[in-house]
């Protein structure tokens, strides 16, 4: 029994050191020697090896548990040992067996416990080992990177200056080169200016031409058509005599004239009324002035009728009337009687005359207006109808002018036009004393003045003269000359010390021009020369207060369109008498006045703001007038504007009524 103990042990050991397993403590160093060992890999196959030992051990003890037990089985055969002896050694064997398990078992956790710890520790001491590693390293990499960043900027910087430096060197080569195709485009455009300009030049001499042509064509057509008519009438005059005899021989029915083909005559009656056009305009016109005293200066209203008509194709009538009421004389009492009867109210026949064209030649014979100037502001070629300055200038050109009889030929051929005219002078008409505008006489103060003498007999009195305009390459030159009487009236001194306001006799001529010069611009102006002005002095040793000076008014101005929307005008006008101006009364030898014009719609036409400025060059002389109209409809207007004078009081052209600035409105229906 003992030696049967003995061999089971001395397997038991066999087996245990044949599997290599100990019951030493592992080693106390867990780190391994070499850096790259991967400690998680190592601890599984040690687990690993350390289950197959132990799976191989159970197989081997059973083996040899089996082995026993055959032995036991063949020994109890042999020696015939009893069966409960042999179960004894058998339940021996086995407890022992188990025994020795249970112990494997322990060990094997124990060992696997420790191989677990082993390497745990293995793998902290790597971690470290790493961490130190990647701290060197990063520490390394931060240095290496922070030196990386400084190349890095140094060499961004530099290639900074040298784009810098090469973009410096472009743009200078591009604005050189913008700079010289500037020029280049300017030379284009000037070169540009001067085709358009000879091309505009020319279109307009061909319009001319193609105007004449189309004159003269529609002119023949009328002949001829005059000439088929007449001897249309004369053929049925013919057939009616014819019949009209046939019919005293025999009574028979007349036969019907035939009428043209596709074409009836109206009678002249007919063709009288259904031509007849009626326009009208409405107004209720406000100012208020603004300088001490200020009050209400002007409630009008005002009614403009004009009718026009043809007669025939070659005759053609109009009439236009004026009729007005002015409230504010009601309303106050600071207004003389005389002025009162002059301004409150009016009535008067404006047009009235017939045009009648035969040819080249026109005719028209009436009332009317003669304009020979277009220039901005001021009168200085406009010198044969005279003007209402009841209200100075303020009022429209059209309204100012006075309406004269007069008698005018024109004549047209090709580019040349011509003039005649005689009339029936009208002299301006001017405030009364005590007056808004009033035009103080220059007499001394407390001077007896008699009644005015005005010429009686018109045919021997008349105004006479004659204008020609010509086209010459796109330049219309015009020249006139005018036979007339100074329209301001002119005090003359009596011998008793008395004045007499009397109107003189004076030539004017003159000369005017309009050019294109550019696109959208027009260089004008315009001449007048008195030889034999009348003014009146306070020279002592004169005998009838009058001297008679050569005088020259002159403007030159330019019209321009900006943007296509602003309208515009500028003007330089000139005075120049001959002479020292010590004895002339509100006058200087040489006065100068420039001027502007702008105007511009906006809001589709609805608001056209504008301003007129006269400023004297010279001297302290100026009027500024800005207004705007609201076309409200198609036939309703209204105007807002102001009128300021500014000047030294009485004198110079604007400064005379330097205290009767105003604002006013007017409020304007046509139909």
């Amino acid at each position: 029994m003992n030696s049967l103990r003995v061999l089971i042990i001395f397997l038991s050991l066999l087996i245990l050191k044949t599997t290599g397993i100990s019951a030493e403590m592992p080693s106390p160093n867990p780190f391994p020697p070499d850096p790259f060992y991967n400690p998680q890999g190592t601890l599984e196959e040690a687990i690993t090896k350390l289950n197959l030992s132990y799976t191989e051990f159970k197989k081997k003890a059973h083996e040899n548990f089996k082995a026993e037990k055959e032995f036991i089985r063949d020994k109890r055969v042999k020696k015939k040992i009893s069966l409960k002896r042999a179960d004894i050694s058998y339940a021996l064997a086995s407890k022992r067996l188990e025994d020795r398990l249970a112990f494997l078992e322990k060990k094997f956790q124990s060992t696997k416990s420790i191989l677990t710890e082993r390497y745990a520790l293995q793998v902290e001491a790597e971690k470290t080992k790493t961490h130190a590693e990647t701290s060197r390293n990063y520490s390394q990499a931060l240095v290496q990177m922070e030196q990386e960043c400084a190349d890095l900027e140094k060499n961004a910087q530099d290639n900074f200056y040298k784009e810098k430096r090469k973009i410096e060197r472009s743009l200078s080569s591009l604005e050189k080169s913008e700079s010289d195709k500037r020029s280049e485009l300017k030379k284009a455009q000037k070169n540009l200016g001067s085709e358009l300009a000879q091309i505009k030049n020319d279109c307009i001499a061909k319009e001319t031409q193609l105007k004449n042509k189309i004159q003269d064509l529609a002119l023949r057509i009328e002949k001829e058509s005059q000439i088929a008519w007449k001897k249309e009438m004369a053929h049925r005059k013919k057939q009616e005599k014819e019949l009209r005899r046939q019919a005293r021989k025999k009574p028979v029915e007349p036969l019907p004239l035939e009428k043209p083909e596709g074409e009836e005559r109206p009678s002249k009656i007919q063709t009288l009324f259904t031509s007849l056009k009626l326009h009208g305009i409405l107004s209720e016109e406000v100012a208020y002035r603004t300088s001490n005293p200020d009050q209400f200066s002007k409630i009008k209203s005002m009614v403009n009728l004009s009718q026009s008509t043809r007669w025939s194709d070659n005759l053609r009538f109009k009439f236009s009337e004026r009729a007005y009421y002015d409230a504010v004389f009601s309303g106050t009492d600071r207004y003389k009687d005389e002025v009162e009867d002059d301004q409150q109210w009016e009535v008067e026949l404006r047009d009235a005359f017939f045009d009648y064209s035969m040819g080249p030649m026109d005719w028209r014979i009436g009332k009317q207006q003669i304009v020979w100037g277009d220039a901005m502001a001021i009168f200085v070629a406009d010198v044969v109808n005279g003007k209402d300055l009841r209200e100075y200038i303020l009022p429209d050109f059209e309204q100012v002018r006075i309406n004269q009889w007069s008698g005018v030929m024109n004549f047209t051929q090709g580019n040349f036009t011509g003039e005649f005219l005689f009339s029936k002078p009208e002299f301006h008409k001017l405030g009364k004393a005590g007056s808004e505008f009033e035009f103080m006489a220059p007499v001394p103060a407390g001077t007896v003045v008699n009644k005015k003498i005005e010429p009686e007999s018109f045919p021997k009195h008349g105004d006479m003269g004659g204008k020609m305009n010509i086209l010459l390459g796109g330049l219309d030159l015009g020249m006139f000359y005018l036979y007339s009487w100074e329209k301001f009236p002119i005090y003359v001194r009596e011998l008793n010390g008395s004045y007499t306001p009397s109107y003189l006799r004076k030539d004017i001529v003159g000369l005017t021009f309009s050019k294109d010069v550019v696109a959208d611009s027009i260089l004008k102006g315009e001449l007048a020369v008195v030889p034999n002005q009348p003014y009146n002095v306070f020279d002592p040793l004169d005998v009838d207060g009058v001297d008679r000076r050569s005088t020259v008014n002159y403007v030159l101005g330019i019209d321009h369109t900006f943007f296509e929307k602003w309208e515009s005008n500028f003007q330089i006008l000139q005075q120049l008498i001959d002479g020292s101006d010590r004895y002339l009364i509100n006058q200087k030898s040489r006065s100068t006045h420039g001027s502007f014009w702008l105007k511009t719609d906006i809001a589709h036409g609805k608001l056209e703001p504008q301003v007129i400025a006269i400023f004297g060059l010279d001297r302290k002389d100026h009027l500024i007038r800005p207004k705007i109209v609201w076309n409200c409809t198609d036939n309703i207007r209204f105007h807002l504007g102001a009128d300021v004078f500014i000047g030294q009081p009485q004198t110079g052209l604007f400064g005379i009524f330097e205290n009767r600035d105003r604002i006013y409105s007017n409020l304007e229906f046509h139909f």
